[in-house]
């Protein structure tokens, strides 16, 4: 492969990792303003917020080495996300639907990063394992939003 395309590869990769993080900041901002009285959740929410600025932070590092331009653009995930998002009301027992959504999210980015390491493009072996380390956070985030929703826990407990 030429070295002009698997660059030009390279930075769409990337792009679409920094595009999924940007989504993943935009919904997790969009579920703290949604919850109420929660305190820890809030928390949650906002630790997922600078774990994908981070990412994002990382991955433009790469993409400057690719010479190619950082993403700016929110991807579209469906009508789905969207209707969540634009809910008006939650109340403290829809806690557990927030949590769904907020998986079904995590859902989305993992698959992304999958398929980011099973391109058939060439990534430095560097980058491969920043992926695939910014992939292992968010199944652990996964996990830890699942369990939470799984137990159904009144979290409104763990508030200050």
């Amino acid at each position: 492969m030429p070295p002009e395309e698997n660059t030009n590869g390279l930075g769409k990769l990337l792009n679409a990792l920094i595009k999924i993080n940007n989504r993943r900041i935009e919904n997790y901002y969009r579920a703290r303003d949604r919850i109420k009285d929660n305190t820890h959740l809030k928390i949650v929410f906002m630790e997922r917020i600078k774990q994908s600025a981070n990412f994002i932070l990382d991955l433009k590092e790469y993409l400057s080495g690719a010479n190619d331009k950082p993403s700016q653009n929110v991807l579209s995930s469906g009508t789905g996300l969207k209707k969540w998002i634009n809910i008006k009301r939650f109340s403290t027992s829809e806690n557990a639907s927030i949590l769904g959504r907020c998986e079904m999210e995590e859902e989305s980015a993992i698959k992304a990063y999958e398929q980011t390491l099973l391109s058939k493009a060439e990534i430095p072996g560097e980058l491969r394992f920043k992926i695939s380390q910014q992939q292992k956070e968010i199944m652990s985030s996964y996990e830890f939003i699942k369990k939470f929703r799984d137990f159904n826990l009144d979290l409104s407990s763990w508030s200050e």
